[in-house]
């Protein structure tokens, strides 16, 4: 969405390496439904 320009690229790496959408996924989410994330390919 970054490449197509639907998202802010300073944002959505602020996202990333600031960690919340793991900590919204850890209390909103159930373990099984977690997956491991390499932010160093999304950034």
């Amino acid at each position: 969405m970054v490449k197509d320009n639907h998202l802010d690229k300073s944002l959505f790496e602020l996202f990333l390496t600031s960690g919340v959408y793991l900590r919204f996924a850890k209390e909103y989410m159930l373990d099984e439904q977690l997956d491991e994330v390499d932010i160093t390919k999304l950034i």
